[in-house]
């Protein structure tokens, strides 16, 4: 991923055939640091063949359609400020050059393709550092049509259900944001980019991709789904849930202080069950039962908080829909003012489609719509795998949940259907990539000591770790000094919009802020991806609330 200050020696290597008809042969060409690295890397990967081409000159620009961007060259004025900010030190950025020194190091065209399932995905260029990747992907469909018909009116609403992504041989792996950058005039063709931070210690070798399913958004609202039995029907044909059947799986929450106000009320139950001697190590039903009881009548009647269920699976099954005809109901019943449903996909599609289109409730009569929430979580008691949403890996069942439905009889008008808040599936499947990196990590470590206030808590900042393109910073655990409240160990449960903004910044040399906002955390450790490559040897001071720190040279 990121050059070597080395030379490079280059091989090619002989294609290998792939037992997948649909995937392509591709020709591996490896940088390396010398030969003998060059010829014992030999890659073979179920779906693809692949590998890092060197170039003289990398076409990053081209391959990410300009979606780099780094600060525009000021002149400074008399008072040492940006003339064109009038001394604000406001960041103005300008599209990266192709001749921008980290993208040359920090850069690499790579060759990794899959066809399947009517799509063709290849990844061809990648850019990064040890926590953040940016990966450019090439979309087009096998035959050359448009994806849809909103091809070139609607490009952003073009996306992937969900994008996986594992680094080296890591055995979990993480979502991926991706967003499209090309413009859409090409029929059939899509370029996205790919970015996350990474919790990495240790330089990217590795990476493999999984896509799912292609998606754009609903435009039209109601999709029809020839639903020819009203829920009330339904309810009917299979019974209606029983008490025993609906677990407590906690709630969600339509503010911030509701949140803080349910996990206050839930401490101080818990905090009372261990001042009577009752302790989590003990049964199910006499601590966390307890607690889930406590907490599902504390909420009744408050608004801003709804009861969240999960709706056990019955040997009962219905079907209710002509363009889906597999698909089907095997529980419903209604709990505290919310419909609970169990629904069986039973390969009518997989569950990335069922939930990414949308599952709402229509009253035909009115034309009052209900969205309803989607949950696949459903437990498994003991060795009783009846009750499992996932089995070898797929998900074959899952709840959804309606608010404000009170009794049977309000079902009578009611049906399913498919839209209104949700995206339509284009192309259905899994695409995999796989690809080796070869690089040198630009991260400039600094080991530091300052005491910084964040999110109203006193830490001691220890190691500051920053490229172009990133910033980490690592924290003193509240263990480590010495206090006992594990409650905070995880210090970084904050509202990003409420207080990200200019709670850390970068000062560079002229005075230019670079304020940083895309900030994600893991325990001790902030990570954040910045809005533009900065040169590292312009920066003045790192700002932390108010705490300034000089990095050394």
């Amino acid at each position: 991923m990121i050059q070597s200050k080395d030379d490079y020696i280059t091989k090619n290597n002989k294609n290998k055939n792939s037992k997948n008809k649909n995937v392509d042969k591709m020709k591996i060409t490896l940088k390396s640091r010398d030969i003998y690295k060059a010829a014992a890397i030999v890659v073979i990967i179920l779906l693809s063949t692949v590998g890092i081409a060197a170039a003289a000159k990398l076409s990053i620009g081209d391959l990410f359609k300009g979606y780099f961007r780094e600060p525009a060259k000021q002149e400074i004025n008399d008072l040492g400020n940006p003339k064109n900010s009038q001394g604000s030190g406001k960041l103005t950025t300008v599209p990266m050059k192709e001749d921008n020194k980290f993208i040359e190091e920090a850069s690499a065209i790579v060759s990794s393709s899959v066809t399947a399932n009517g799509l063709k995905l290849t990844a061809r260029g990648v850019v990064g550092d040890r926590h953040t990747i940016y990966i450019a992907v090439d979309v087009e469909s096998i035959d050359g049509s448009a994806f849809n018909k909103n091809q070139q009116n609607d490009v952003k609403d073009l996306s992937f259900s969900k994008v996986w992504l594992k680094t080296n041989d890591n055995a979990l792996g993480q979502y991926c944001y991706v967003s499209r950058v090309d413009d859409g005039s090409k029929a059939g063709k899509a370029t996205f980019v790919l970015h996350n931070s990474l919790a990495m210690k240790e330089r990217i070798n590795h990476v493999s991709l999984t896509f799912t399913n292609l998606t754009d958004k609903n435009t039209d609202n109601l999709v029809d789904i020839g639903s020819w039995k009203s829920l009330f029907d339904i309810m009917n044909e299979i019974g209606g849930a029983s008490r025993d059947d609906f677990n407590y799986m906690g709630a969600r929450y339509s503010s911030e202080e509701d949140r803080l106000w349910y996990h206050k009320t839930e401490d101080k139950f818990l905090k009372d069950l261990n001042k009577k001697g009752i302790k989590n190590v003990i049964d199910y039903d006499s601590y966390w039962g307890k607690r889930d009881a406590y907490m599902e009548e504390a909420i009744i009647g408050r608004s801003g908080i709804t009861p969240k269920y999960c709706i056990r699976r019955t040997e009962n099954q219905t079907t209710f829909s002509t363009k889906y005809p597999k698909l089907a109901v095997s529980n419903i019943g209604i709990r505290n003012n919310q419909l609970c449903v169990r629904f069986e996909l039973n390969k009518s599609m997989n569950f990335d489609s069922f939930n990414d289109m949308g599952i709402i409730i229509v009253n035909k009569r009115d034309g009052r719509i209900i969205p309803g929430m989607v949950d696949a979580s459903q437990p498994v008691n003991g060795n009783d795998n009846s009750q499992a949403d996932m089995v070898d890996g797929k998900i074959i069942s899952c709840g959804a949940q309606f608010s404000g439905i009170s009794d049977k009889d309000m079902l009578k008008d009611y049906y399913f259907a498919f839209g209104a808040y949700g995206e339509n599936t284009l192309y259905e499947g899994d695409w995999k990539l796989d690809f080796n990196l070869d690089y040198s990590d630009t991260t400039r470590e600094y080991t530091v000591s300052h005491n910084v206030n964040i999110n109203g808590e006193n830490r001691k900042l220890k190691r500051i770790a920053i490229s172009p393109i990133s910033l980490q910073l690592q924290f003193k655990t509240v263990t480590d000094s010495g206090s006992t409240d594990a409650g905070k160990e995880s210090l970084f449960q904050i509202d990003n919009s409420a207080a990200a903004p200019n709670m850390i910044k970068i000062i560079m040399k002229n005075n230019t802020e670079v304020i940083l906002e895309n900030l994600s955390f893991d325990k001790d450790t902030l990570n954040s991806v910045l809005p533009a490559v900065i040169d590292l040897n312009q920066i003045s001071t790192i700002e932390i609330d108010k705490t300034k720190i000089k990095l050394s040279d």
